[in-house]
């Protein structure tokens, strides 16, 4: 088993990025957890056939499966671990549908640009426990999703899509500047 090092987190990382983050997640967690089988989902049929190219170039075609839907419905489940890239005006729609496909000890990594809806949970500050309504208008991601079972991701790029399986990633600094860590927490 190849050991999976900062470098080559970087290196898959920077060659798919700009193709889908969810894309880089499951390639990086096929290469992570050899012994796991990973799917995935996606509308555009564009985006999956350069996920497609991505999987065949890391040798995973047996291990990453892939799944044309709107959301998580195709695929099989329960998951003990979800990926979540969507974008924060995504997330009302999905989020039952995301917690009702986690296994009973299941954990979804919340991958996000910028502040996430729960901010101010749990921290010891005089706004601790306060909603933040333009991330969360309607209250629903805080009544359905469990925060204990989140693990929070923090992305130092953005990225907009533009049409289907089509991205635009700004050059807010060169690659050679990037952080070489990705921020993760619970």
């Amino acid at each position: 088993m190849k050991e999976l090092t900062l470098e080559t987190l970087i290196a898959v990382w920077e060659e798919m990025f700009g193709r889908g983050l969810f894309w880089a997640m499951a390639v990086i967690a096929a290469l992570a957890w050899p012994e796991v089988s990973v799917d995935g989902a996606d509308l555009s049929p564009q985006a999956l056939e350069v996920a497609r190219i991505n999987i065949e170039r890391h040798h995973l075609r047996d291990r990453v499966h892939l799944h044309i839907s709107d959301g998580l419905s195709a695929l099989p489940g329960p998951y003990d671990l979800i990926f979540v890239t969507l974008k924060s005006t995504q997330l009302e729609a999905a989020a039952a549908d995301i917690v009702s496909r986690l296994s009973p000890d299941g954990a979804m990594v919340m991958i996000q640009n910028g502040l996430p809806w729960w901010y101010f949970e749990g921290i010891d500050s005089p706004f601790a426990g306060s909603p933040l309504p333009c991330l969360d208008p309607s209250g629903r991601l805080r009544s359905q999703i469990p925060l204990a079972r989140v693990v929070g991701a923090v992305i130092y790029r953005p990225v907009t899509q533009i049409a289907p399986g089509k991205i635009f990633l700004p050059e807010i600094m060169p690659p050679r500047l990037w952080p070489s860590r990705i921020g993760l927490g619970e």
